[in-house]
């Protein structure tokens, strides 16, 4: 947590309100409702912090992150929309490289993705 802290530039104590570790993957623990005011806009932030927030700390050894775990966390929080989710990921193109298509697909980060979820981390994390 130390590493998404230092890439956010925020205290490591602010960290839990963004991201937790579960069972060796990351996943979002935020508020929700902070990411966006649609369910498109929410999908496409946490897919940005997510697919952040993997990197920084090295999970992918710097590889792509399958659709199947973005899918997942995107399902666990409530947000899987099944007609319109490829649709918001591939909104997504300026700020990642999506190689394949449906679930067969996989993100990797560009550098506008990182700077959009330092952005985005900063404001869910809010401040002391």
């Amino acid at each position: 947590m130390g590493r998404i802290a230092s890439a956010i530039e925020i205290p490591v104590t602010r960290v839990d309100r963004i991201f937790d570790e579960d069972d060796g993957q990351l996943i979002f623990c935020g508020d929700v409702s902070v990411l966006g005011k649609s369910k498109a806009e929410k999908v496409a932030a946490l897919a940005i912090l997510l697919l952040a927030g993997r990197r920084w700390t090295g999970i992918d050894e710097g590889g792509p992150t399958r659709d199947a775990i973005v899918r997942s966390e995107v399902d666990r929080l409530g947000l899987l929309d099944t007609t319109n989710y490829s649709k918001h990921i591939a909104a997504l193109k300026s700020y990642v490289t999506i190689t394949g298509r449906g679930k067969e697909a996989s993100y990797k980060i560009k550098y506008d993705g990182l700077e959009k979820a330092k952005l985005l981390g900063r404001s869910v994390a809010g401040s002391e």
